[in-house]
Formats: structure tokens, C-alpha cells, sequence
């Protein structure tokens, strides 16, 4: 992943769910509902972030202090 400390959404057209990661992959923020034309928060501890559709945080009950995981899928 590239570092990233935070996210704004100036110039997109429509709105989209982010979840903060520390470099463990553990949450450390989110945001529901991330409008167009903003300037997120800055959790402290984040080292990406991952911005998802709509609702997916909601959907898959995710919290800060949760540990993702990724697959790695072959093409």
C-alpha cells in the first residue's frame, strides 16, 4: 500500500465510505457517507486509506480497532 494520512473527495461525484488503516491494517477511523467537495479527518495512527462504496461499512459491521485482511486473487 501507499502511505496516505488522509483523502478528500474535491472534484468527485459521488459519495463513498472510507476506512483509516495504521500500517498493521487496523482501523483507526471512518467515515460513512463521505460527501463530495470535503476534507476528511486525519485519525492519528493512519498509514492508508481504503475507500469503498457506500454503505460497506455499515454492511460488514466494521469498527475502529478491527484488523483487515486481504486475499490476494490471481490474474
Amino acid at each position: 500500500m501507499t502511505p496516505c494520512l488522509g483523502v478528500h473527495s474535491f472534484g468527485m461525484r459521488f459519495t463513498f465510505d472510507a476506512v483509516y488503516l495504521s500500517d498493521s491494517l487496523t482501523v483507526v477511523g471512518l467515515v460513512e457517507g463521505y460527501r463530495p467537495f470535503r476534507i476528511g479527518p486525519f485519525p492519528t495512527g493512519t498509514e492508508s486509506v481504503l475507500e469503498v462504496s457506500v454503505g460497506t461499512i455499515a454492511r460488514s459491521n466494521t469498527e475502529v480497532g478491527d484488523r483487515l485482511t486481504f486475499d490476494k486473487i490471481d490474474a
